[in-house]
């Protein structure tokens, strides 16, 4: 019997500015390609469907103090909600029969704290065979549509009327795209290795501030830059 072992590595989320990361990662990124590079789509002749549901801290509710109450002590907390970190991506994607296009439908939701955040994305990637033994670079793109929310109704600010938080539910869509290249060696240990960029557009968002008057409340997505690849050993 032949004992293998994979390798797998990845030099994970980088936003390419000074921010925090912001897309969600994957433990089993290898099996969810998609999500994170859109080359990766119908890079094999089977109709792939992948599914990843998460939940952290599962029974975490939110307390937030009462600020100037008279109450005691024990009672000078609110509950705000369930603010635990939560994730869920869906894709589909398939090779176009007897042509090199591969293409898919991504979404993923996440959420944490008082925000969340939504994208949709169409994958599309054009197939470049190297050789007559399987190796071959796709690169593609992914066009669609991200959207950010804010719950303002979980916040319990020290000063009221804050007009940088929203009343209520918060939401704006913009336009988001991607690019990715990947490349396959079987003969070479099965090699594989990617290389994309999320949010190229670095879509901003925008909120009407609950006072009259005041800035329009903004927010932005980072561009990330995602590395991985594998080789089975």
């Amino acid at each position: 019997m032949i004992k293998r072992f994979t390798l797998v590595c990845m030099g994970m989320t980088l936003g390419l500015t000074a921010m925090a990361q912001q897309d969600p990662q994957y433990s089993h990124f290898s099996l969810n390609k998609v999500s994170i590079n859109p080359a990766a789509a119908g890079i094999t002749d089977n109709i792939c469907v992948n599914g990843v549901f998460r939940r952290q801290y599962s029974r975490y509710r939110e307390y937030s103090p009462i600020y100037n109450s008279n109450l005691n002590p024990e009672e000078q907390t609110v509950l705000v909600g369930q603010t635990n970190p939560k994730t869920e991506a869906f894709n589909v994607h398939a090779r176009i029969p007897k042509l090199p296009i591969g293409v898919g439908l991504s979404v993923i939701n996440d959420k944490i704290g008082f925000q969340g955040s939504l994208v949709i994305r169409g994958n599309f990637n054009y197939q470049i065979s190297l050789d007559r033994r399987g190796s071959f670079l796709s690169l593609g793109v992914d066009l669609g549509m991200a959207q950010r929310n804010y719950e303002g109704s979980f916040f319990n600010p020290l000063d009221p009327g804050d007009p940088q938080i929203p009343v209520g539910a918060a939401t704006d869509f913009k336009f988001d795209a991607g690019f990715g290249a990947y490349y396959s060696n079987p003969q070479f240990n099965n090699l594989w290795v990617g290389v994309s960029t999320s949010h190229l557009t670095a879509p901003s968002f925008q909120y009407q501030s609950p006072v009259q008057g005041a800035p329009i409340i903004q927010s932005s997505m980072a561009r990330h830059l995602h590395i991985m690849g594998g080789i089975e050993i």
